[in-house]
């Protein structure tokens, strides 16, 4: 399906600054009647926004999701029910949210409630827009459609006293340009090397994130972003991202590198 968009040529928008397309829940429907969740994807070099974009949404109780975005966000005046998750099955499809609280100890991240039952089985996570509202900048920004694949497991804060993997998300933009980003409980006090990052497809094969690959940290220092260190076709196969506990970290002179434990999650995007 083609969708030409007026308003980005009146506006002069030009195509490299298109980062994100989102599709509004029930415009398609299938040939057995189920109609589509809201869904976005990648469509620039970057996904990000001005406005607060998503970095992961992870189950962190029965029927809570714990939604983090890139900046600091408030509850005052959310919308609950523009916080939705969805199943595989298209039926009964999106389920709504039904209470929002802010996260200790992280400005970023709000905790979502849905209604008992609807979380379990929920395989995505999206945001409305206008759902919330980001705390720094000028203008106070309101998130634009989002949403990511939901992480399987549930997380439980406060594993160790050092930083623990929370999610791992992966995308490709349409240059073959990649990026993995592995967002931690708490901040690294140092870019951790790319080659202790690393993806595994289905079948157990391991891809180290390669030498010399751009590291970036974002979200307060949680949040470690991997450029091009993998392959399309590995970000493709990817299911699973893991980080390997860095030994002799304290010991390397001027430039020690983070410590932490080893860690897995699901690999989304």
């Amino acid at each position: 399906m083609t969708v030409p968009f007026s308003s980005l040529t009146s506006a002069s928008v030009p195509a490299s600054q298109v980062v994100r397309g989102s599709v509004e829940s029930s415009t398609v429907t299938d040939t057995d009647g189920n109609t589509n969740p809201l869904e976005t994807a990648n469509v620039g070099i970057i996904r990000a926004t001005t406005a607060p974009d998503l970095l992961s949404v992870t189950v962190v109780a029965t029927d809570t999701v714990r939604y983090i975005f890139d900046q600091p966000v408030t509850t005052v005046g959310a919308t609950a029910g523009d916080f939705r998750v969805f199943d595989a099955s298209g039926t009964p499809g999106e389920s709504f949210g039904t209470g929002v609280a802010a996260v200790n100890g992280n400005a970023n991240a709000v905790d979502v409630t849905f209604p008992l039952g609807k979380v379990g089985n929920a395989v995505g996570a999206s945001v409305a827009a206008g759902a919330i509202q980001a705390t720094t900048g000028l203008p106070l920004q309101f998130n634009a459609n989002d949403e990511l694949g939901l992480q399987s497991v549930t997380y439980v804060a406060g594993r160790t006293a050092k930083p623990d993997l929370v999610s791992v998300t992966k995308s490709t933009d349409v240059f073959n340009h990649t990026w993995v980003a592995y967002t931690f409980d708490s901040a690294l006090p140092a870019l951790p090397s790319s080659t202790s990052l690393f993806l595994y497809d289905a079948t157990g094969a391991q891809f180290p994130g390669s030498f010399g690959a751009v590291v970036t940290l974002s979200n307060g220092n949680k949040t470690v972003t991997v450029e091009d260190g993998f392959t399309p076709a590995q970000i493709a196969a990817a299911t699973i991202g893991a980080v390997d506990w860095n030994p002799g970290a304290d010991t390397v002179p001027a430039s020690p590198l983070p410590e932490y434990p080893e860690g897995a999650a699901n690999a989304i995007g």
